[in-house]
């Protein structure tokens, strides 16, 4: 599908759309917390709500280092808009699963946290998205953002 080929190729990932390319290594195995997915959350959920207002560069400018070293901050808002012209406005969206981990396909170790949201657009009711935080110096920071249904 051309949405989830647009955001898998500016999140500079490899072929499932599921994995960030070179999140920042934290070392270690993550601690399932309360507190750590809670402040994920909150990343996520601001970062969402700038692409939502159609907030693209601070959108960018929130993501992982690793996202910004693998994609320009003009590919981002071409591609971001594309899509989001596409789908029309936001209506709801709803946490389905959370999952944290240190691995995934075709990335570093780290500590993620993997959000996927059932979300309603104007002319997309009935979409899926995954979000991917990575813990980069102390904070979370989106490094994946991909349309998976």
């Amino acid at each position: 599908m051309l949405l989830a080929v647009a955001l898998a190729a500016f999140a500079a990932c490899g072929g499932d759309g599921g994995s960030p390319v070179q999140p920042t290594p934290t070392g270690g195995a993550p601690t399932d917390t309360d507190a750590d997915t809670a402040a994920a959350r909150r990343a996520v959920d601001a970062w969402l709500a700038l692409i939502d207002a159609g907030d693209y560069d601070g959108a960018y400018d929130a993501t992982a280092t690793s996202f910004r070293e693998n994609v320009t901050a003009e590919e981002f808002r071409r591609e971001t808009g594309m899509v989001r012209a596409t789908l029309g406005a936001i209506r709801s969206r709803t946490v389905a699963t959370t999952r944290r981990t240190t691995t995934l396909p075709d990335a570093p170790p780290g500590d993620y946290i993997v959000f996927e949201f059932d979300a309603v657009y104007e002319r997309r009711p009935d979409t899926g998205e995954r979000v991917t935080a990575v813990l980069e110096d102390g904070e979370w920071r989106v490094v994946g953002y991909y349309i998976i249904r």
